[in-house]
């Protein structure tokens, strides 16, 4: 897998419930290069 650059996000909207634990998983994965990581959109 190729490096990609890094960005920045800012927003006055901070994370709630329990998506602070999600983020955390999905940057994870990113990490590792899962290829398994599920996009759920409510």
């Amino acid at each position: 897998m190729q490096k990609i650059n890094e960005f920045k996000l800012n927003s006055e909207f901070v994370p709630t419930g329990d998506q602070p634990s999600a983020i955390d998983a999905i940057v994870e994965g990113i990490k590792k290069e899962k290829s398994d990581i599920v996009r759920c959109n409510r």
